[in-house]
């Protein structure tokens, strides 16, 4: 019988977190796209970050969510 294992949102940003690191180029696009939609409360506690750190965080998620749509554009052009 099989056993589930549940994962809470935390968690999975963890691992999310941890894969980001390693990740190619396009795949840190995809997981950038994930942390781009947390809070910025949500992104200072799942990092460690203060506020400055937060606010440069964001600056390049949103560069890299920015990057991501326009490889997507391009694709279906």
């Amino acid at each position: 019988m099989p056993t589930f294992n549940h994962s809470t949102r935390t968690q999975l940003a963890q691992r999310l977190r941890e894969r980001f690191r390693d990740a190619s180029r396009l795949e840190a696009l995809q997981i950038a796209r994930f942390f781009a939609a947390l809070t910025d409360a949500q992104l200072k506690a799942l990092f460690s970050l203060t506020d400055a750190q937060t606010t440069a965080l964001r600056t390049r998620l949103d560069e890299k969510v920015t990057t991501l749509d326009r490889i997507r554009a391009a694709a279906g052009e």
